[in-house]
């Protein structure tokens, strides 16, 4: 399959192809392009984890191919990133410090409050992070969390230095390219739901 889709693209490039060879290339591919987003679509909630962590991964690269053939991603704003998660009665957004925060409302009554900024990598690179609190450091946890960073497909469980004190946290640093309204939304999203659960395994409180 993968030397017959390579040819279909070579064909739809080549603009001495034919305008027919080009035509029927490109109904080709749009055809396995719809057939395999549906299949994909219908494992969202796979019962195999590790078939729901590699399905989740290959719609969120659809769902960023997507916005980057329909916006420069490098025109967001942090204010139009953080927009994008506001929604009345679930997620409040304001600023904080040099950034935003965005507090989440869960449906089991409890909230948990997550933090966006830009900053820089390692490496130099500009890069918006994403950050929530889920417990002061515990080493009874720090290796259970670990083990957990397989499963998350938005953000991995890291220890992070929080007024005066380290604890354990969730955070997604995404690339310029990477950091699209849609993007951010489904990290918040994600990251709010399990720093809330672990915050509540830990430390039984609902305070971060």
């Amino acid at each position: 399959m993968d030397g017959s889709i390579k040819e279909m693209v070579r064909v739809l490039k080549d603009l001495n192809a034919g305008g027919v060879a080009r035509r029927d290339a490109a109904g080709a591919l749009g055809k396995i392009v719809l057939e395999s987003v549906s299949a994909l679509s219908s494992h969202v909630k796979d019962k195999d984890m590790d078939v729901q962590v590699v399905v989740e991964k290959c719609m969120d690269q659809l769902h960023g191919l997507l916005e980057t053939c329909e916006k420069n991603q490098n025109n967001y704003t942090l204010r139009a990133l953080v927009e994008a998660c506001e929604k009345k009665g679930e997620r409040e957004v304001e600023e904080y410090e040099n950034g935003y925060r965005i507090t989440a409302s869960l449906p089991n009554g409890r909230s948990q409050r997550l933090y966006v900024m830009r900053c820089k990598s390692n490496s130099g690179r500009d890069v918006v992070r994403i950050l929530t609190m889920c417990g002061k450091s515990n080493k009874d946890y720090e290796h259970w969390a670990l083990n957990l960073n397989r499963k998350l497909s938005y953000a991995t469980f890291a220890l992070q230095k929080w007024n005066n004190s380290e604890y354990i946290a969730l955070v997604n640093n995404l690339t310029q390219q990477e950091a699209t309204p849609a993007k951010v939304k489904r990290c918040v999203k994600e990251m709010a739901q399990y720093g809330d659960w672990i915050e509540e395994k830990m430390q039984g409180t609902d305070e971060l």
